[in-house]
Parts: C-alpha cells; sequence; structure tokens
C-alpha cells in the first residue's frame, strides 16, 4: 500500500535525520485522514495481559519484540539509527549508569560501583556517572572518585557514550540508550533474563547460578513499590539476584572480552 507513515514520540530530534521517510510529529498532534493508529507499549486489564493488544506475552521475549508484534512485523534484533556526531574519538573514559526507576534494577551488591570505580582508575581511566540522579538517590551513593558528568540534555549524554571507551549499566534505559550509540556496552542485570534486553554487542553480566532472578519476565513491576522485589521481599534473600554479582566477575567479563585492548591498540572501535 502506498501510504504515508506518521510517527509521535518525545525524542523525534534523535531520529529524524536517520528515517526520513517517516513524517514524525509531536504527541498530541493529529493527523487527518488516518487509516490506521497503532500504540506501542504494554497494555493490562488489571495484572492481565491485555489479549486484544498483545498476541504473545511480552514478558518472554525480547522488549523490541512487543513493537514488531504491534505492527505485525517480523522480529529481528535491529539498533536505531540514531542522529549522532560520528567525527568524536574514544577517549580514555568509563562511563557509568548507576540509576534507574526501581531498586530492584539496581546492581544491589554494596560494593559493586565503588570496586568497579577504584580498579578503571588505577588504570588511567576517568570514571563518569552519566544518571541524572544525585548523590544517594533513594539511598543509592555514588561512588568515590566518579565524576558526576556536567549534562543537560539527552543529545549531550549521547556525545558522553560516543567518547566513552566503555558504559556499564543496569537494565535501564541508559543502557539501551549505550548499546544505541555503538558504544561497548556492558549490562548488569538480575531482575530480567538475558532475551529481555538488547544481546548483540553487550557484554551481559547475570546473576550467580542457583540465586532467584528473572522476577521482570514471571511478574507484573508494582512501579508503586520501590523496593518491589516478588519473591523474596522482606527476607535475606531480597534483591539477591544482583548482591550476587560481584565487581570482580564484571572485571573480568570485561577483561575477556577484549574489548578494553581494542581501545588501547587503536582508540577506536564498534561492536
Amino acid at each position: 500500500m502506498n501510504c504515508q507513515v506518521f510517527c509521535s514520540t518525545f525524542w523525534n530530534n534523535l531520529f529524524e535525520s536517520g528515517y526520513p521517510e517517516i513524517n514524525f510529529i509531536k504527541p498530541g498532534q493529529s493527523v487527518p485522514n488516518v487509516l490506521g493508529v497503532y500504540r506501542i507499549g504494554w497494555f493490562y486489564n488489571g495484572d492481565e495481559i491485555k489479549s486484544t493488544n498483545h498476541k504473545n506475552n511480552f514478558r518472554l521475549q525480547p522488549m523490541q519484540k512487543t513493537a514488531t508484534d504491534i505492527l505485525g512485523l517480523d522480529f529481528t534484533e535491529i539498533k536505531p539509527k540514531l542522529n549522532l556526531d560520528n567525527s568524536i574519538k574514544r577517549e580514555k573514559i568509563i562511563s557509568i549508569g548507576i540509576h534507574g526507576t526501581a531498586q530492584t534494577k539496581y546492581w544491589n551488591n554494596p560494593e559493586g560501583w565503588q570496586k568497579i570505580t577504584d580498579h578503571f582508575i588505577s588504570l588511567g581511566y576517568e570514571v563518569v556517572i552519566l544518571s541524572k540522579e544525585g548523590h544517594d538517590y533513594m539511598g543509592n551513593k555514588h561512588p568515590v572518585g566518579a565524576k558526576k558528568a556536567n549534562t543537560s540534555s539527552i543529545e549531550e549524554v549521547i556525545q558522553y557514550m560516543q567518547k566513552s571507551a566503555l558504559f556499564i549499566g543496569i537494565g535501564s534505559g541508559l543502557s539501551w540508550l549505550s548499546w544505541a550509540t555503538q558504544t561497548p556496552t556492558v549490562l548488569i542485570s538480575g531482575f530480567s533474563y538475558n532475551y529481555t534486553e538488547p544481546t548483540n554487542g553487550v557484554i551481559r553480566i547475570n546473576s550467580e547460578d542457583g540465586k532467584c532472578s528473572g522476577c521482570f519476565n514471571d511478574f507484573r513491576l508494582d512501579p508503586g513499590d520501590w523496593n518491589w522485589c516478588p519473591v523474596h521481599k522482606g527476607t535475606e534473600r531480597h534483591f539477591e539476584c544482583t548482591k550476587s554479582i560481584t565487581a570482580e566477575k564484571v572485571i573480568s567479563e570485561i577483561e575477556k572480552s577484549g574489548i578494553l585492548n581494542q581501545y588501547e591498540i587503536n582508540n577506536e572501535y564498534r561492536i
């Protein structure tokens, strides 16, 4: 069918140059003579997935597949075409994203971020926090020695990612953004299964064997409960999924990947 496609997002400026064939409009802007409207998201009836919107259980498949299911397209994991400044060169920076929208998403090992920061500073890297949240947000303290990035826009965050040798984050939006900017990305997650977030071009750090994990895929997240942990809340096993992930394991996986060796050789690489 020969038709025009309109797309409404809150981040049109990131996509317009990469998709000139799509008409980007602001949220709430009306378009006349529309033949069909597709709304991308997760839809529920109470705690039950709304079957009229979803043909599959979206929690049991990659998050990207939610969109292709709704649009009736075949799924292939793809990186979006973002408006990037390709003249930016990698620097000796490790950027980190430590915050999320619920404590269950955090790396809840109390020594994790500090040991990571100390390790890379000892190797001559500058460690930069890209999360917008401040120190001690919801009780989560920033690692000593890490620098808080002075950014006021998502475009400035993207530029920091582009000049970083590596980004280390959790199962949150900054990790997705890092992956989309072609930045080598380490994703630490215990609350979700491997298939949930991007898999290609990501160094994934999972929960230790035998530890509870994947609650995000097995239950509906309660956004009103910051300390949501549907199986072990209030017990010694609360957040054991990421408490069990050590900084030593993260460092070991980064070293095994060899990604920073590539940086040291030519200061420019892509995964």
